[in-house]
């Protein structure tokens, strides 16, 4: 990413090679869209992406769908609402929303099971600090 010009773009890391020509970073495939000067920033991202599939909380990291990891079952809802600073609530958020705008991520969580023949359900509710906006 290049702060003067505000032009960034993002790729699939692969490794870096220190030799003796300098320090190379090498992305998994295609070709840089810009030309990045000496001293420009590099942001490495981890995208984390929750969802109920079967009963299960899944964590899905970087887009691997095909190895979602699950976290925990009997789950029976799962769902995450935008505050945002001017008071507003958004339930989808897309590219084009600005999360600098946000004030926190309220997510709730409600999970189902029978124990000793009782059904129990019990809903969990906690609002996030996006620790992100601090650095913008």
């Amino acid at each position: 990413y290049n702060p003067a010009t505000r032009q960034g773009e993002f790729f699939i890391y692969s490794d870096e090679k220190d030799d003796a020509s300098g320090l190379h970073i090498h992305r998994k495939e295609g070709r840089w869209q810009y030309t990045y000067d000496y001293g420009s920033a590099m942001y490495i991202l981890q995208e984390r992406r929750y969802q109920v599939q079967d009963g299960l909380l899944q964590l899905i990291l970087n887009g691997d769908t095909n190895n979602p990891l699950n976290v925990v079952d009997a789950i029976e809802n799962f769902q995450v609402r935008a505050l945002m600073q001017d008071g507003s609530i958004k339930t989808s958020f897309t590219p084009a929303d600005s999360w600098t705008s946000l004030q926190a991520l309220e997510v709730t969580l409600t999970g189902r099971t029978t124990v000793r023949g009782q059904e129990i359900r019990r809903t969990f509710s906690t609002r996030l600090f996006p620790r992100n906006i601090l650095s913008n």
